[in-house]
């Protein structure tokens, strides 16, 4: 554990299409948090379409200030949150996106990045490890380097 907390960004990534497949490994990961004693630890959420995003609390943040325009909304979402021992809460999951480039293995279909600040740098890098058990790839990164990459990937920096 850091003795200051840092600032940590992740990147998430899986490369399938299916959507159940995708709720699956995310309800994996949620159900991980549980396991690791993160708590509170938020009921899964998946949600499909334009007009169910916006109704939701994920929605929110898509509107601008003017209540007319809109920032480009994800064709789907799978989430859930959990905080750290030291921290706010977490919001992580998968989210798709319109593409341009179609190819999987240069721009996965499934995505998400987030920034966490906490003194758990490997506790929060231990979680995701558990996600390419069901093949969400993840990168964690901070001041000191890059702590976690997607297999087969050499890393730098420390491996908390």
């Amino acid at each position: 554990m850091a003795d200051e907390p840092i600032t940590v960004i992740f990147h998430l990534a899986h490369a399938s299409r299916d959507s159940e497949e995708i709720e699956a490994s995310v309800e994996s990961l949620r159900r991980r948090a549980v396991e690791m004693g993160f708590s509170p630890v938020g009921r899964l959420d998946f949600i499909l379409g334009d007009s169910d995003i916006l109704t939701a609390d994920f929605g929110i943040r898509f509107l601008q200030p003017d209540l007319i325009s809109l920032a480009p909304l994800p064709l789907a979402i799978c989430s859930f949150t959990f905080t750290l021992p030291d921290c706010d809460q977490i919001e992580i999951g998968l989210s798709t996106w319109h593409c341009e480039d179609e190819d999987q293995d240069i721009n996965p279909t499934w995505r998400w990045s987030g920034t966490v600040i906490t003194r758990h740098v490997g506790l929060f890098t231990d979680f995701l490890k558990h996600g390419t058990t069901v093949g969400i790839e993840s990168t964690i990164t901070h001041d000191e380097g890059v702590v976690n990459e997607p297999e087969g990937k050499a890393g730098s920096g420390p491996s908390e």
